[in-house]
């Protein structure tokens, strides 16, 4: 158990540690406390991200689903994608706030 638990430490820092030095490159310490905030720039970076997400979501649709691809199905895929990360990023802040709402909510008194 002690070394599958050193290997995913390990595993986590080599994943960690490459994108905090990258972050620190590019923004220096003009990082907010929030991170949400300051990741709103660059929207180059937001922009090559989403457009893989947004091909092989429409490519699931259509080709397990059988949506008929045309501009209409396009626009209310991405738009669907995008409300739906957006209430994502909207609630990662008060994550810890979540918890202690579905907590009561779930739990039997």
């Amino acid at each position: 158990m002690w070394k599958g638990v050193a290997v995913a430490y390990i595993v986590g820092a080599l994943c960690y540690f490459p994108v905090s030095i990258v972050g620190y490159y590019i923004f220096r310490n003009n990082v907010d406390d929030n991170i949400l905030i300051t990741l709103e720039k660059p929207t180059w970076l937001v922009a090559i991200f989403a457009m893989p997400v947004f091909d092989m979501l429409e490519a699931f649709l259509v080709k397990k689903l059988h949506f008929t691809p045309s501009f209409f199905f396009r626009l209310v895929t991405r738009r669907t994608y995008v409300a739906f990360t957006m209430a994502v990023g909207i609630c990662l802040p008060f994550f810890g706030y979540l918890l202690g709402f579905f907590e009561g909510l779930l739990l039997p008194q």
